[in-house]
């Protein structure tokens, strides 16, 4: 490591750590913890509290997977305390004891609002009780992953052309719409909710190391290694897919591509198979350097761009957390010192912008100008799971480049 890199890995983990104990995880335990159970489903951007709002499943298992992680690597009993008040909530009110697997969301007393299975919400689930299980070995958390795991397998898993529907009825059944969010395209297959599929089995595994879990890992991540998501010239993911992967809509969205480029290579190592480890370095470095290209020169990574060029250079809160991260793993994976400098520009643009000294936590999107959008600071989007990951990631990876992070002094006393 070069004296220029360990400088930079020595700021942004010592940086990133202070934002972690001081800013996002005060903010959620302060503001976003319903006393009477569970945590509030919004809040807007001064800080109002939307009591009666309604709570979304993947906000809820990400909360989990966040304070638990914190609670394993940083140590501090609040973290655990909140992670099991979060778990506990979730166990009570969102699991459904009729069909099996998770509603898409409940109102504040616990009641299902909307029923439907959505894999992509099945999966944060799983994401979230594996994490709850790896930081305190609960073992009725690692039970109900598994159970998700196999209902997964048994309803979304599509047998004859591989991959996974994006969403069922309450009952498992097949639906017309299978939108995520009114924003998408209702498209049966998305490389989104693969990319979180592999993201949750990845964490799963960690903890479980089931065969038939090996083998349905390893098929995502050669699925992202090239056909059918990845466009092999340039780098970049293709968003959405017929049943049979033929492609319904195609444009370039640099925050998921830069989130796969290190997802995917952990997913591989975690699997343990040296040929697709070295595959996932080899495409993590490529899909970083592509990714690169949606940097302005502010040093914000712009949201996405068509394919006939048309620019959405909105700055969002989550792009540019997964940037950091994967500008980091890309320099774990070349050495290339520039990969850590687009880390650390990413970081600068967002302490300095996107970071809310005022209120608190970070703040969801910017336009080009730099003005904030007046949106939601607790959503069923918005959520503790990007920005505290990439303090955590940064922290970790940090030490295993044998650099040691401290908390800076605290800027939001």
């Amino acid at each position: 490591m070069t004296s220029d890199a360990r400088e930079i890995v020595t700021r942004l983990a010592t940086q990133l750590r202070t934002e972690l104990v001081a800013n996002i995880l005060p903010y959620w335990m302060r503001n976003a913890r319903d006393p009477d159970g569970g945590f509030f489903g919004r809040i807007l951007q001064d800080g109002t509290v939307i009591r009666d709002a309604d709570r979304g499943v993947v906000l809820n298992g990400r909360i989990i997977w966040t304070f638990a992680e914190a609670a394993r690597v940083i140590g501090d009993p609040t973290y655990r305390d909140t992670a099991q008040h979060a778990y506990a909530w979730f166990c009570d009110h969102f699991c459904d004891s009729e069909f099996g697997g998770v509603f898409w969301s409940v109102d504040r007393a616990g009641n299902p609002v909307n029923r439907r299975k959505q894999t992509y919400g099945q999966v944060f689930a799983i994401y979230g009780l594996a994490g709850y299980y790896r930081a305190f070995d609960d073992e009725s958390a690692l039970d109900a992953a598994v159970k998700l795991f196999d209902l997964v397998e048994e309803y979304a898993y599509d047998a004859v052309n591989g991959g996974y529907s994006e969403a069922l009825s309450e009952s498992w059944e097949p639906l017309a719409d299978m939108r995520l969010s009114d924003k998408d395209v209702n498209a049966p297959k998305n490389v989104n909710t693969h990319l979180h599929v592999l993201e949750a089995y990845a964490e799963l595994y960690r903890v479980w190391p089931d065969e038939k879990l090996r083998r349905r890992l390893m098929a995502l991540i050669r699925m992202f290694e090239g056909a059918p998501f990845l466009n092999t010239v340039e780098n970049r993911l293709v968003p959405f897919f017929t049943p049979d992967w033929n492609v319904v809509s195609d444009f370039v969205s640099f925050g998921h591509d830069i989130e796969a480029s290190w997802l995917v290579h952990e997913a591989a190592e975690v699997a343990g198979d040296d040929e697709l480890a070295e595959e996932s370095r080899r495409l993590a470095v490529a899909m970083a350097s592509a990714a690169g290209k949606g940097l302005d020169r502010k040093g914000a990574l712009v949201y996405e761009v068509t394919t006939d060029g048309r620019i959405d250079a909105d700055r969002h809160w989550w792009v540019q957390a997964e940037a950091i991260v994967g500008f980091v793993n890309a320099y774990q994976c070349s050495g290339r010192d520039e990969f850590l400098r687009a880390a650390a520009r990413v970081w600068d643009y967002t302490r300095s912008n996107i970071v809310d000294r005022k209120n608190g936590e970070w703040l969801l999107r910017l336009s080009p100008d730099g003005v904030a959008y007046d949106e939601d600071k607790v959503g069923p989007w918005k959520c503790p799971y990007h920005n505290a990951r990439t303090c955590l990631e940064v922290i970790r990876r940090a030490e295993s480049l044998g650099v040691q992070s401290s908390a800076a002094i605290n800027e939001f006393d």
